[in-house]
C-alpha cells in the first residue's frame, strides 16, 4: 500500500474527518459518526459504508495533491487535500440531458447493485462540471418509469417536472468522479428536512453556481492543467464540522 493510500485509509477510519466530490455547485459531501461504519463486501480498501452514505475512493497512477488553507468565518486557518488528475484524465460522461444508465453494478452495497442509474446531465449548465456524473439511483419502478419518459430532456429548463418528482421520490444520489464516488441515501434538502442540510452525507445542486463555469471555488490554489475530483477535510482542532469554533477554543 502506498502512503497516500496508508493517509486516505487513516482518514476514512476517522469520524472527524471528512470527504467531498464534485464541482463548483454538484457536490456530494461524506460524513461519519463514531461507530456509525458497516460491513461492505467491497475487496476495496478505500471503502466506508453506513445506513446514511457512502465513499469509495480509486487511486490512479497520475494522481496529484494539493494540501492547502483557507480561512474559515472565524477567522481560523482550516487544512484540506484537493485529490486531483490531470484535466483530459478527470473527464466523465459530460452528458447534457437526463440519460439512463443501467444497473448500478458498482453500488457500495450490494442490494443496491439492480437500481437504475440517472445521470441528471448537469453539464448543461455550464463548463465547469466535466469531472463529474451527478445521478439518482432507483429501484421504485413508478419514478424509473417517469424518469425514462423525460430522458433526453434538461430537468434545467423552466418547467420541467423532474425536479419536483425527485424531490417527492427521495432517490439516493451517486456521484462519480474518475476518483471515486460518493453514494447519500438521505433525505434531499427541502420540505423533507425543514430547508436545513441533512446532518451527515448530503448532496448540493445549485445552478446559479455552475452557471459560474468553475471546476472549483477560485480559493482553492490548483494547479493549471489539473482538476480537483475529491477532497479530504481532516478535523480542525478548533472548529466543529458546521465550521463554527469550539466552544474550548
Amino acid at each position: 500500500m502506498t502512503d497516500l493510500a496508508k493517509l486516505l485509509l487513516e482518514h476514512l477510519s476517522n469520524p472527524e474527518s471528512s470527504w467531498s466530490m464534485g464541482s463548483y455547485g454538484a457536490v456530494a459531501e461524506f460524513f461519519q459518526d463514531a461507530g456509525e461504519v458497516i460491513e461492505s463486501d467491497s475487496s476495496d480498501v478505500l471503502t466506508r459504508l453506513t445506513p446514511r452514505g457512502g465513499i469509495r475512493i480509486e487511486l490512479q497512477e497520475n494522481i496529484g495533491i494539493c494540501a492547502y488553507e483557507n480561512t474559515s468565518s472565524h477567522g481560523t486557518a482550516r487544512q484540506h487535500i484537493a485529490l486531483c488528475l490531470p484535466e483530459e484524465s478527470s473527464r466523465m460522461s459530460g452528458n447534457q440531458v437526463l440519460t439512463e444508465l443501467e444497473p448500478d453494478g458498482e453500488a457500495l452495497d450490494e442490494a443496491h447493485r439492480d437500481a437504475i442509474l440517472f445521470d441528471l446531465g448537469v453539464s448543461s449548465l455550464g463548463s465547469g462540471c466535466y469531472q463529474l456524473d451527478f445521478c439518482v439511483r432507483t429501484s421504485d419502478l413508478d419514478l424509473v418509469e417517469f424518469l425514462r419518459e423525460h430522458c433526453g430532456s434538461s430537468i434545467f429548463e423552466h418547467g420541467s417536472p423532474v425536479f419536483p418528482r425527485l424531490l417527492e421520490s427521495q432517490p439516493q444520489r451517486v456521484v462519480i468522479t474518475r476518483l471515486g464516488r460518493i453514494e447519500v441515501y438521505q433525505a434531499i434538502g427541502g420540505e423533507h428536512t425543514d430547508d436545513k442540510t441533512p446532518e451527515g452525507p448530503h448532496t448540493h445542486l445549485l445552478p446559479e453556481l455552475l452557471g459560474l463555469n468553475l471546476t472549483h471555488s477560485a480559493d482553492v490554489p490548483i494547479k493549471e492543467g489539473w482538476v480537483p475530483c475529491a477532497f479530504l477535510y481532516p478535523k480542525s482542532p478548533v472548529l466543529s464540522e458546521a465550521g463554527e469554533a469550539h466552544r474550548d477554543s
